[in-house]
Order: structure tokens, then C-alpha cells, then sequence
């Protein structure tokens, strides 16, 4: 080949989802892509999306009835209610996922009184995302405003496995009950930049689902560990130098593949470990 073609994709990253974690040694840091046709990953502007994220069963069971859907506006107790039918249930049975933040305080506070379990993680809500879709994960919902560019990422991943995701962009001083002073001066900060992204404040409490955070047909979704967490090992490194790597990978044919990798520094003196 000449290293050259006409193929265009779009490519959304997270180098580093986590880097908390990864710092104080937590669970659950992954560097992950996304990649579809070009026109096929939502552009995520650096503002946060508030979202909801439920597996294929949800998905089923809103296509059997079609007057029972999860929605972004109404109350938890009724998304909950639609979850635990769904994955047949009681709410008490749920585990519902969210960034342990002070503007989650009243969203937690209703989780709990509606009688379903909060799981509080203090960073990284992407694979927490993921494993809504991967039965036997122990979670069956993530809900709350986290950064946009990890809810594409989700989303990606969500679509590929059947899921589904609803989400819509906030600015952080609206997520985090700022004075108007400080919403206002946000406003006059970012707004511009998105508008050129075509996002107004007409269209910015829009709520994207999963085809409007990636519209794309021939995705492709990677995620590697590098601490421990969401059903992937973490990274190990020998005394040799060598590294090895557990990655989850998939894509629109529906192959989801878990691979170790193993990366070795010197080839002259490196025995393969298992």
C-alpha cells in the first residue's frame, strides 16, 4: 500500500479517564477510544452532560412498552421503577451509580428514599457506564452530570453492546448551583466557542440519546486498564521493564473481546510470563 487512502473517521479519546485514581492508587482508571465513520461521533464540547445510562434490557423492555420509557425530566422514582421492571427487580435490588459530588446531594437523596442502593465513586464514571450493558457487573444504572467528552465515550460503547444513554449539556455553574454572577460570566465565557459548535442556548437543554451521541453505523470501542476495576485486570509491571495490559474491545459486529497483552522491553533477556 502507499500509506495513503480517502477513508475519514472521527476519533474521540480519553487518554487517561481517572487520573484521580490512577494518582491515589483507586480502582477503575482506563485509557479508552472511540472511533466511527466521519460524522459519526458527537463533538463534546469541555462542559459537563447530566445524563442516565441503562442496559439492553431497559432497551427491550421499552420496545414491548412503549408508554414506559426512562426519561431525563421525570422523577428518579419513575426511571427506577422502569429499570427494576425491566430487569425484573424489586428497586430494592438496584444499584445505581454516581459521581459523589455536592450536586449530586438531592439525586442521591432520592435514589435512597425511593429504596434503591447508591454506589458513590469519587471519579470516572465512563466505566461504570459501560458495565450498565454487561450483566453480572452489579450495576444497572449510572446517573449525574459528569464531563461530556466521557458520556460520547460512554455512549459509544452503550451503542455497541444495545444500551442506552440520555444526556444534555449543562454548563458546570448551572450543575454545581452557582449565583447567576458566575452563570452569567460562563455564559459570556464558553458560549461563543459552542456556538460556533452549533450549540445555543435555544438548543443547549436538548436531550441527545444514544443516536445523537453517536449517529455513526461502524463503531469501535477500546478500553485498557490501568488500575483495577469494572471487570478488567490492571496494568502489571515486571522488573524487566515489561508491561502487561488487559483490554476490552468491540465493535459493530457485536464481538466484544477481552485481551491480555504483554509488552516486552528487551526481547534478549525477557521471559513470557503468564
Amino acid at each position: 500500500g502507499t500509506g495513503r487512502g480517502d477513508l475519514e473517521v472521527d476519533i474521540a479519546v480519553d487518554p487517561l479517564e481517572g487520573t484521580n485514581l490512577t494518582a491515589d492508587g483507586g480502582p477503575g482508571s482506563v485509557a479508552v477510544m472511540a472511533m466511527a465513520e466521519r460524522g459519526g461521533i458527537f463533538h463534546g464540547p469541555d462542559i459537563y452532560m447530566d445524563k442516565i445510562v441503562v442496559g439492553p434490557d431497559v432497551v427491550r423492555y421499552e420496545e414491548e412498552h412503549p408508554d414506559e420509557r426512562i426519561d431525563l425530566d421525570a422523577p428518579v422514582k419513575h426511571n427506577l421503577e422502569i429499570v427494576a421492571k425491566a430487569l425484573d427487580r424489586s428497586i430494592e435490588e438496584l444499584v445505581v451509580v454516581v459521581l459523589d459530588r455536592p450536586r449530586h446531594v438531592q439525586k442521591i437523596t432520592e435514589i435512597r428514599e425511593a429504596g434503591a442502593r447508591v454506589k458513590l465513586i469519587s471519579d470516572g464514571d465512563l466505566m461504570p457506564g459501560v458495565s450498565t450493558a454487561i450483566r453480572g457487573s452489579g450495576i444497572h444504572m449510572v446517573m449525574g452530570a459528569g464531563g461530556s467528552g466521557e458520556a460520547v465515550l460512554t455512549a459509544a460503547a452503550i451503542k455497541i453492546l444495545g444500551g442506552k444513554i440520555l444526556a444534555r449539556l449543562v454548563l458546570p455553574t448551572v450543575a454545581n448551583g452557582k449565583g447567576q454572577d458566575k452563570i452569567d460570566a460562563e455564559i459570556e465565557e464558553k458560549m461563543p466557542r459552542l456556538e460556533k459548535m452549533g450549540i445555543t442556548l435555544q438548543n443547549i437543554n436538548d436531550v441527545l440519546d444514544t443516536n445523537k451521541l453517536v449517529p455513526g453505523n461502524d463503531v469501535i470501542f477500546s478500553a485498557s486498564a490501568v488500575t483495577p476495576g469494572h471487570f478488567l485486570r490492571e496494568v502489571n509491571l515486571f522488573g524487566s521493564g515489561d508491561a502487561r495490559v488487559h483490554t476490552i474491545s468491540m465493535g459493530a459486529s457485536g464481538a466484544v473481546r477481552f485481551t491480555d497483552s504483554i509488552y516486552i522491553k528487551d526481547k534478549r533477556d525477557t521471559p513470557l510470563y503468564l
